[in-house]
């Protein structure tokens, strides 16, 4: 493997340091509580037949109850499902991973993930989302997006990027 530069195991080093942010965020919502391993089991069914429009693996079945937190992949995936159902508009098929703390609540996540998976609507804003295209609540006449301005302050720019990678080359 190829020595990195100061600047891009600078970059590393922030994006290491994000990732373990978000990490520590979804273990603090992670649900705690007695979860029989054929309740997880049916939640996962469910989630896999959502995880496909995702184009993501199956997630691997539970082989043992879980008395405690909800693995954080697992609470990682149902967020996912959940904020992308959100934001396709369809709240009412959203759900709060924290407030699954016991089989009541994973038959509610269960119950909506079967909708999900063969609801349209849901669908069609998952493959718009993946191609790229602009939802239909965005006025035609709406100032492009401005990626600039989206940039985190202290990230680096897209001319730093752009010389670290023809540095490299």
């Amino acid at each position: 493997m190829a020595e990195l530069l100061p600047q891009e195991e600078a970059l590393m080093s922030r994006a290491r340091e994000a990732e373990s942010a978000r990490d520590v965020a979804f273990e603090q919502i992670a649900p705690s509580g007695d979860y029989p391993a054929g309740d997880l089991n049916a939640v996962v069914d469910s989630l896999n037949a959502v995880l496909p429009l995702y184009k993501l693996p199956a997630y691997p079945s539970f082989t043992a109850d879980i008395d405690g937190p909800l693995p954080t992949e697992f609470v990682q995936s149902l967020s996912m499902v959940a904020d992308s159902a959100a934001a396709a508009g369809l709240e009412r098929l959203s759900f709060d991973v924290a407030t699954a703390t016991d089989s009541q609540g994973l038959e509610d996540i269960q119950a909506r993930l079967d909708t999900l998976a063969d609801n349209q609507s849901f669908k069609t804003f998952l493959r718009s989302e993946a191609q790229g295209e602009v939802p239909s609540d965005v006025p035609e006449d709406a100032p492009p997006f401005d990626v600039e301005a989206a940039v985190v302050a202290e990230g680096p720019g897209g001319e730093e990027v752009e010389s670290l990678m023809m540095e490299r080359m």
